[in-house]
């Protein structure tokens, strides 16, 4: 009876988390395509590093794996030489899907902090970022989350192992994803000087330096890249990135308005939910107000050590650096993934301990109540439009089976429409997803081995770039089919005149609901 009544105290917070991460677990594997936009892009160059492993292609300039934001496609094609492409960077995602709120499990235990915190990163992990597919991003969040951690540590007390394993860390943080290194990096500094300052310069450096000696291998490669890249004047991103930017001040820096990012309901919303969903809004501002609630009563109740002082202060600078950075840099987001960044770090403003619920003090009650059952409720939310996702892309494998495999390149004609469910469209590039299954070439940017994207051509793309997207006309695209021998097709009514120009080029190899695959004629191959 004593050993029942036990177990019943201690395993709310054990069957709240695996029940939490069951449901995370499924969003990572339930389904055969990402719902995020960019994922299918992702996808098809895991492809193409699976075939320079093998030896084979030519097209691309080998990848170079002391790059930023390679580390992705190498650890998902090795993966893929296996289980295939597409479920080798289903694997490596979940890594950081899954990972996220263990490693947070395994922070507040270093910490010694209440762990109903962990609770909240398993909703956190599914944000703006999982909409847009920003793959290599979501998956450095565990990385990022022990790298600070593994810092705080040692600015308290930490011994050469850890030091070892945050070396190793911050190597790999910058082989993800150069804008999440460069954060944390940020933060460290920041760390050490504050910790120096405290401390005095002479005392300070026994304990700092090593933790620049761990920072040094991941400096060392920022530094050979930057040489190497825009010390050689190699362009960042691809052509038509340059040609967008070159000559605007800051590479087209842009700033919302203050006021906007100001509004609970606006910035801080956009920036966070992953869905067009009034319940996923309701239960992120829900779990936002429990984390600030916990956080303020917790710091009356309790001082904190110096190393959840510095974690706190991190998270604290990144959701604050939301609102002073710009929204985007070069077409890329700044300000909204630094909000997310401080929801990796939130759970660790969060000590709530409550190990026996029907014990713990009413506010503990409440701060579990309204962490748990917000989170619980926004994992359904997405698992239902991840279904939704999933009827829509089984038109998709099912026209996939008909291309050939090593044939293209293919282009796509979609309709201009934003997603009815998701922040992002996931069929924006919804034909990387079975060039990668199918190995089909396909044009995703002009890129050539003088630019900088981690995946690049060595001499140009084997077609000029066509973007049909919104294009009712666009089997009449002059050089489509002298370039392009295959076309998917999504989300077209049927429209004689168009479907009788796409039939004087091509033969309709296959169609299943919104989608087609269109084949040039063999006539016009001579």
């Amino acid at each position: 009876m004593q050993l029942a009544r036990r177990l019943r105290g201690t395993s709310a917070f054990t069957i709240v988390f695996v029940g939490l991460l069951g449901l995370v677990f499924a969003l990572s594997f339930g389904h055969r395509y990402s719902p995020g936009q960019d994922a299918p892009y992702h996808a098809r160059y895991v492809a193409v590093v699976i075939d320079q492993l093998r030896g084979a292609g030519d097209l691309y300039e080998p990848v170079h794996l002391y790059e930023p934001n390679t580390l992705l496609y190498v650890v998902a094609a090795l993966a893929g030489l296996v289980v295939g492409p597409v479920m080798g960077l289903q694997l490596v995602v979940a890594l950081g899907q899954i990972g996220l709120p263990l490693v947070t499990l395994w922070a507040l235990g270093r910490l010694r902090a209440g762990r109903w915190g962990a609770v909240i990163a398993c909703s956190f992990v599914f944000s703006e970022s999982y909409a847009g597919g920003f793959l290599a991003f979501r998956v450095a969040a565990p990385l990022f989350v022990a790298a600070l951690v593994l810092t705080a540590l040692a600015l308290q007390d930490a011994g050469r192992r850890s030091l070892v394993a945050l070396g190793v860390i911050l190597v790999a943080l910058f082989l993800l994803h150069a804008h999440v290194w460069l954060w944390a990096g940020a933060l460290i500094a920041a760390g050490i000087v504050a910790y120096a300052r405290r401390e005095g310069v002479r005392a300070g450096f026994s304990r700092v330096r090593g933790l620049l000696v761990a920072s040094a291998p991941s400096l060392a490669l920022a530094i050979h890249w930057a040489a190497t890249t825009y010390g050689r004047g190699r362009v960042h991103g691809s052509d038509e990135v340059l040609e967008r930017f070159q000559g605007a001040p800051l590479m087209g820096a842009y700033w919302r308005p203050a006021w906007w990012k100001l509004n609970p309901l606006e910035g801080v919303l956009d920036a966070a939910h992953a869905v067009r969903s009034s319940m996923d809004d309701v239960t992120l501002m829900v779990t936002f107000v429990a984390v600030a609630a916990s956080w303020m009563i917790g710091r009356r109740l309790a001082a904190s050590s110096r190393a959840v002082g510095f974690l706190r202060g991190c998270a604290l600078a990144s959701l604050a650096s939301f609102f002073v950075l710009p929204d985007t840099l070069s077409d890329q987001l700044i300000a909204a993934r630094h909000w997310e960044m401080g929801m990796w770090l939130a759970p660790l403003l969060v000590d709530v301990r409550a190990p026996l619920l029907a014990r713990a003090p009413a506010w503990e009650r409440a701060a579990v109540a309204g962490l748990a059952l917000p989170t619980a409720a926004r994992l359904v939310v997405l698992l239902i439009a991840v279904s939704r996702f999933d009827a829509e892309a089984s038109g998709l494998a099912a026209v996939g089976q008909h291309l050939r495999e090593g044939e293209g390149p293919l282009a796509y004609a979609s309709v201009d429409e934003p997603s009815a469910t998701w922040r992002w469209n996931p069929m924006f590039h919804a034909h990387g997803w079975v060039g990668a299954e199918r190995r089909v070439e396909i044009v995703f940017h002009s890129s050539t081995r003088e630019t900088n994207l981690p995946i690049r051509y060595r001499a140009g793309p084997p077609s000029p770039l066509v973007k049909l997207r919104g294009d009712a006309r666009w089997p009449l695209r002059e050089g489509l089919w002298s370039h392009y021998p295959l076309v998917l097709a999504y989300g077209w009514p049927p429209e004689e005149a168009r479907d009788a120009a796409a039939l004087r080029a091509a033969d309709l190899v296959a169609a299943s609901g919104p989608w087609q695959l269109w084949r040039r004629k063999p006539a016009l191959d001579r």
